[in-house]
């Protein structure tokens, strides 16, 4: 998903800088499942009728807070993973512009 969070920063011109994980750095970008087991996915998407199974975090490295939390359903396909990545972007840009 990082190169596709990459292309979408560049693409809307986001002035950011992406560094390895060891180096030191302002933000974290954690991606992982929603849900940490099956039977949980099921009854969120029973109830409210969604299907997001995969979340973005970002967490200011600073202070130790989670800035922002970005739920989406993992695309099988490239397109759909640069449509997605592309949404996180916009929000996320928007979010530090604020």
């Amino acid at each position: 998903m990082a190169p596709y969070i990459k292309n979408a920063a560049v693409n809307q011109k986001v002035k950011a800088e992406f560094v390895e994980e060891a180096a030191h750095s302002d933000f974290r970008v954690l991606i992982g499942p929603k849900f940490s087991s099956l039977p949980a996915q099921t009854l969120y998407r029973k109830n409210t009728g969604r299907t997001e199974n995969a979340t973005v975090e970002v967490v200011d490295m600073k202070t130790r807070r989670t800035i922002m939390t970005y739920d989406f359903t993992w695309p099988p396909d490239e397109t759909g993973l640069n449509r997605v990545a592309g949404e996180f972007v916009r929000q996320l840009k928007s979010k530090l512009n604020n």
